[in-house]
């Protein structure tokens, strides 16, 4: 997946997303596009695998410095920030 959000470079690349068999880990370096990550995320799995984000279980995370990130509100619901995930 590749927005024009960026993701975030390590090395000499750069990484957008992790996927698992049902979870997903998206990257951005810039956390004024969360909503747009996560808009472009949903479009994306919508469209090739036909499925939807359950928005109630999707969390945010800040993994560098800083304080933790502002909830990000998705149509009517709230994607809530957490400050560890296992």
């Amino acid at each position: 997946m590749q927005g024009n959000w960026g993701g975030v470079d390590v090395g000499r690349g750069t990484f957008t997303d992790l996927d698992y068999a049902d979870d997903a880990v998206l990257f951005t370096a810039h956390p004024d596009k969360r909503s747009e990550v996560l808009t472009d995320y949903e479009a994306a799995v919508n469209t090739f695998i036909g499925l939807h984000i359950n928005w109630q279980k999707m969390t945010v995370q800040n993994i560098g410095a800083g304080p933790p990130p502002d909830a990000v509100q998705m149509g009517s619901q709230t994607v809530h920030p957490v400050t560890k995930f296992t």
